[in-house]
This record gives C-alpha cells, structure tokens and sequence, in this order.
C-alpha cells in the first residue's frame, strides 16, 4: 500500500502529509497499530468529519443529515437571494434531500 501512495506521488506531484492522515481500517488493533506506524499517522475512528462532511459506516442515519442541512440552509440564507430566484432556492433545497427540509419561512 505504501509503494501504490509512494508511486500515487511520484506521478502526480502532490505530497501526502501523513502527519495530518489517519488510518481507517476495519480489524483488529493490532493491524491497525502496525499499519499506522508503517504510515506515520493516526488511526481514525468512525464517525467522523472530511471537508464537514459526514464519514461512517453503513446507511447514512438521519442525525448526520442534520449537520449537512444546517450548513447549506446557512450558505442559502447568506446568499439573501441574490443569486437564485424563489424557484431556484426551492429546487437547490428539494435538489440537497427532499424528505429532510421544511421549506417554512422561505
């Protein structure tokens, strides 16, 4: 795995900072362990956030919806409809999850 990221390098000429990576593995710690040390990172648990998005395992429950629908509701109100019509907004919002979103006050 490390020669496969070594040549990923190589190739693309972008550096991965595995002071800033971490390890998700589905085994035993043991692996786990000995995998981070070979890489220099951390391992990772789940859940957790990449680029504010939700990571985890398995369906998406509907607690992590939560935190993606406050961001976009926020970003959309500070856009003070400027840049989308009322029809526009509506499609983004049913476009984002449908089944999620009140659309009161908008």
């Amino acid at each position: 795995m490390k020669l496969i990221l070594d040549l990923y390098e190589e190739a693309v000429g972008q550096k991965i900072n595995f002071e800033k990576s971490k390890v998700f593995l589905n085994t035993g710690r043991k692996i786990q362990h000995k995998t981070a040390v070979a890489f220099r990172c951390e391992i990772g648990e789940l859940p957790t956030a990449y680029l504010g998005m939700p990571l985890f395992v398995g369906r998406m429950k509907e607690c992590f919806w939560d935190v993606v629908i406050e961001r976009f509701m926020m970003k959309l109100v500070g856009w003070k409809g400027a840049l989308l019509s009322q029809a526009g907004k509506l499609q983004l919002i049913r476009l984002v999850n449908p089944s999620e979103i009140q659309l009161e006050g908008l």
